[in-house]
């Protein structure tokens, strides 16, 4: 079970910025259908991000666990997929730093 996860992020690592979680989505997608297991996932990526958001403003890991619950509702949701591809594009031009010319 580890591995497969170790895998997955490694690919997810290894996508193009703005197309990653999309083509997270379409792998899961590859792999099966959602079934029960497509369900518990959406319901631990939803608690995940609740948990995440309510520890950026509490002291805790937010940032990384508001990740993980991104990721695992991208790798079953298309919409959030594609939110999550969009967010990463506009937060990587956000935080791109400015590149000093002689």
């Amino acid at each position: 079970m580890f591995d497969a996860l170790k895998h997955q992020w490694q690919l997810l690592r290894q996508d193009q910025p703005g197309q990653r979680f999309t083509l997270l989505y379409e792998r899961r997608r590859q792999q099966g259908g959602r079934g029960a297991g497509g369900i518990a996932l959406m319901l631990v990526g939803a608690a995940l991000l609740l948990i995440g958001a309510a520890l950026l403003v509490l002291p805790g890991p937010g940032i990384p666990i508001f990740i993980l619950g991104a990721a695992l509702l991208a790798s079953e949701s298309l919409a959030m997929a594609r939110a999550a591809d969009a967010l990463e594009t506009t937060l990587r031009k956000m935080f791109k730093r400015p590149t000093s010319k002689p």
